[in-house]
């Protein structure tokens, strides 16, 4: 059995009011360690590994995000958490080849952000920006 833990991430997440599709969603692949080798036998034969998506942490603000001379800066918004939720999920196994063979595998994990403040609505009202950190741990059998 061999055990591992892809590289930390961090996603981004933004919503706009009436701008962005709620709750904010984003797929990303993850990065095995560099010890990891691809085109070891057991790496690329089923059954794929089994994949446990993991969130690490989170950073939320309510505001907004304003291009000001080329550089994006936060301007925070006065509300109350109301309810808030993130979910982190498998969403498949990303395999990147080319003539030599395998040349990276990982898994790719869904993010689903939402939050709703004090003055209620679903989507919010109110943007808010924020990062979510995640891994997940790769076991193969």
């Amino acid at each position: 059995m061999e055990i591992w833990i892809t590289t930390p991430q961090n996603v981004k997440i933004e919503y706009t009011s009436g701008k962005d599709a709620y709750p904010i969603r984003k797929v990303v692949t993850l990065n095995m360690p560099s010890e990891y080798n691809p085109k070891a036998k057991n790496h690329f034969t089923p059954p794929f590994p089994k994949r446990i998506a993991i969130l690490q942490g989170f950073e939320i603000q309510y505001g907004r995000l304003e291009d000001e001379g080329g550089q994006e800066v936060f301007h925070p918004s006065q509300h109350w958490l109301r309810q808030m939720e993130i979910v982190v999920q498998n969403h498949g196994w990303n395999v990147v080849e080319n003539s030599g063979g395998i040349v990276s595998q990982g898994p790719d994990v869904e993010v689903i952000a939402g939050l709703r403040d004090n003055s209620g609505g679903d989507p919010p009202d109110d943007g808010f920006v924020g990062s979510v950190h995640v891994s997940a741990l790769i076991i193969y059998p």
